[in-house]
């Protein structure tokens, strides 16, 4: 059986592939434009052991296209790929030294799990990005009372029961118009952040069933070892693995702290003061 390495250099417009066989030798290489159907069409030309790598910067989505295809598919850092600094720059050179480096085993793989945690990835960053939002809005919302000398303290100020007689307060026109469309903003997050953290909270349980689950498959499987072998002491069996930390996570956003094993991400003092304040009024 044929083996073939495949290095992509991958650009918003375009693809650099080279193919190397298993004696390292540039069998082909060619500049496809960057699509699913385009990367489907010219890996199934390759007939035997392939293998491919691609930076991290590449994305989800083409991790996703090539691994039915492939027989091993490596998401690579590339922080760590010290051979592509040096030297000449081009995307074929690139896409090249990609290409040996996975021949030789030389790359560091960036993890990218199951589709389950996945998608508790994407709900973790739904929910970090809507309490963002709603932080910001109600800071907005208290600079255009405090703007005007009008002291605001507490949470008081967020209910929408409340939501009139704030805005009474407010004597100019351009003012008031302002607050109320801050308050409605409010009030479109609150359902939004509701649901993301209950999308988040199931995934979670679940991920945290599946880790236990396959902890404990591993330590019967110690456990029996050590009785098949006569061992005086059963191997010890180890306490279940937490469930992957997600919360340092979310592109530009502040990150918060995650306890290892929690349904959903704890957020930050000012969004915690959203989910105690804002969202227990009425």
């Amino acid at each position: 059986m044929k083996t073939y390495y495949v290095g992509m250099d991958v650009h918003r417009a375009s693809i650099m592939i080279v193919v190397l066989n298993g004696a390292g030798k540039v069998v082909m290489q060619s500049v496809i434009e960057t699509g699913a159907e385009r990367v489907r069409g010219f890996l199934k030309q390759l007939r035997g052991k392939v293998s491919v790598t691609f930076e991290e910067d590449a994305g989800e989505l083409l991790h996703e296209v090539v691994r039915p295809l492939v027989t091993e598919v490596i998401v690579c850092d590339p922080r760590h790929n010290k051979l592509l600094q040096s030297g000449n720059k081009n995307d074929r050179v690139d896409a090249q030294k990609l290409a040996e480096l996975l021949r030789n085993g030389s790359l560091k793989a960036v993890y990218h799990g199951d589709h389950g945690v996945r998608t508790l990835k994407e709900l973790v960053r739904t929910y970090d990005c809507l309490v963002s939002d709603t932080t910001r809005v109600m800071n907005r919302l208290k600079a255009n009372f405090r703007g005007r000398a009008i002291a605001c303290g507490g949470h008081d100020i967020y209910r929408q029961d409340r939501r009139e007689q704030w805005l009474e307060k407010l004597k100019e026109p351009g003012a008031k118009q302002r607050a109320g469309f801050l308050y409605e903003q409010l009030a479109a997050l609150k359902p939004l952040r509701h649901k993301a953290k209950l999308g988040d909270d199931q995934r979670s349980g679940a991920a945290n069933s599946l880790s236990l689950a396959h902890e404990c498959a591993q330590a019967g499987g110690r456990e029996r070892g050590a009785a098949d072998r006569g061992s005086r002491y059963a191997a010890p069996v180890s306490q279940p693995a937490p469930v992957l930390d997600l919360c340092g996570i979310g592109g530009g956003h502040a990150q918060h702290s995650r306890p290892r094993g929690s349904g959903w991400c704890l957020a930050s003092q000012q969004a915690a003061g959203v989910d105690a304040g804002f969202e227990s009024q009425p």
